[in-house]
């Protein structure tokens, strides 16, 4: 007698986990580029990336200028590879034996007598090349180039990105960080996404020089330096992109990888690259102008507006130092602007710190991140023009803020042994998220704004700017 029918025997197979979630990462920055590799390290198997590059090929930006990473520094170290940190210094420093010896510091020189005004102490920090960092980065990391984004849409749990081209794109999480002209903040903000220009004009050039010019100014500092012209209100900028011991780490490093460590300073024929940014207040009454003083149309009264500034009172060895700039030279010229993010609900509409010699914005309200499936991070979330050095170092922190909130949703992913996922919701997530990285970006962004007016109106260079404040020891009258 055949047994009664129980049903279908159960299933000793349990179902497969859930997909792990998929972030589309528009912009192959520095900051797209460290998500990138902390993903990579943290989370190789609760994650899966792609990084969506407008440009057309990793050469297209040029070489770029400098970046120091100072009190993000830690930050940085925890979120690479360890194959990546072992590289940093030789294919990334720019002087890899300062660096070493813990030299240099943060000066601000009075370009009449040379005289250094403030003096910040050393502290742990490197200063890198722009490209050869982004270099280093790219390793190991899948980059779709010429990729334009045109705009998003969100459906569900997912968030599909459409590019120019006609590609699209789909993920679970879409961050923007594609600078400071960001189109995902174009698109998340349609009607406060410009950046606010500063009344400020600047004029910069990359130039070889050979060691006995660019030793008088390695006399000063190893790494950079900046200075003001108390009569003019003009700023200048100094900066090393390459040195004899960069060029030692590389031909060491092409010889025998097993010497990287063996660097030496001396080399008799290199050449130092270097950056010099000269800018001024635009206003009327500079340089006794009835109206202000706009950039020159050409590279050759650009480079001549240089050096007429530079010869019109400067001490040495700025003066000089300027007037070697070769006539062949490009001089660019940089839009100084920023952009503040809209405030917490909780806070007031009036930004603390803000400055009535820039227009600012009327207040908007937080963008909407799409239940959690957009977000923005570094330039931008908060771009913020130089004069502090703090916007790498914010955007490296956003990485970590971002990942340390992702957590719960990128673990439960992975612990769930059903289809039915243990993930929290992203919405929750991505808005601890916001809230921290605009309440720590906000002031950031006013105090670099400040800075950048102050370095051009010297009377008002004391050590309560924040162009020198916070971390400034003034020289003792001898030193």
């Amino acid at each position: 007698m055949a047994p009664p029918d129980a049903g279908p025997e159960p299933s000793t197979r349990s179902s497969p986990p859930p997909a792990p979630p998929h972030i589309l990462i528009i912009g192959g920055g520095i900051v797209g580029l460290v998500l990138a590799q902390a993903l990579r390290k943290h989370y190789p198997s609760r994650a899966t990336f792609t990084v969506y590059e407008r440009d057309a090929d990793a050469g297209s930006r040029g070489p770029g200028w400098g970046l120091t990473i100072y009190w993000a520094l830690a930050t940085l170290l925890e979120l690479l590879p360890p194959e990546l940190i072992a590289r940093l210094e030789r294919d990334t420093f720019v002087d890899p034996a300062a660096s070493r010896a813990g030299d240099g510091n943060f000066l601000l020189l009075d370009l009449r007598s040379a005289q250094v005004r403030y003096r910040v102490p050393p502290s742990r920090r490197i200063r890198v090349r722009r490209e050869g960092l982004r270099r280093l980065l790219m390793e190991g990391v899948e980059v779709e180039w010429s990729k334009r984004l045109e705009g998003f849409r969100t459906d569900g749990d997912v968030v599909t990105a459409c590019f120019a081209d006609g590609s699209e794109a789909t993920g679970s999480l879409l961050v923007g960080c594609d600078g400071s002209r960001s189109r995902v903040r174009q698109l998340l903000c349609p009607q406060h996404y410009q950046n606010l220009v500063l009344p400020v004009r600047l004029l910069g050039v990359s130039v070889p020089y050979p060691a006995p010019v660019a030793e008088t100014m390695r006399a000063l500092d190893p790494f950079f330096l900046q200075a003001a012209d108390p009569v003019t209100d003009t700023f200048f900028w100094f900066s090393f992109l390459d040195t004899p011991s960069s060029q030692a780490a590389a031909a060491s490093a092409a010889s025998s990888p097993a010497n990287d460590n063996d660097i030496d300073n001396d080399v008799s024929d290199a050449t130092y690259t270097c950056q010099i940014l000269t800018s001024w207040p635009y206003r009327a009454g500079y340089l006794g102008r009835a109206t202000p003083t706009d950039v020159p149309a050409t590279n050759d009264e650009r480079i001549a507006f240089m050096k007429r500034l530079a010869a019109d009172g400067w001490a040495e060895p700025f003066r000089s130092v300027v007037a070697a700039i070769p006539a062949e030279a490009e001089a660019k010229t940089i839009s100084l602007e920023d952009w503040l993010p809209p405030p917490l609900p909780a806070t007031t509409t009036t930004p603390k710190g803000s400055d009535s010699r820039a227009r600012t914005h009327p207040q908007p309200p937080m963008w909407d991140h799409r239940g959690g499936k957009v977000t923005l991070a570094g330039d931008a979330a908060h771009a913020m023009v130089m004069f502090r050095g703090e916007a790498a170092n914010h955007g490296i922190t956003d990485v970590r803020v971002l990942l340390e909130h992702l957590a719960p949703y990128l673990d439960g992913h992975t612990q769930a042994s059903t289809s039915t996922s243990t993930s929290p919701a992203l919405g929750p997530l991505v808005s601890a998220y916001q809230d921290e990285m605009i309440a720590r970006t906000r002031p950031a962004v006013l105090a670099s704004r400040r800075a950048c007016l102050d370095a051009h109106e010297y009377a008002r260079i004391t050590d309560q700017s924040p162009l020198v404040s916070r971390r400034a020891v003034v020289p003792d009258d001898d030193g």
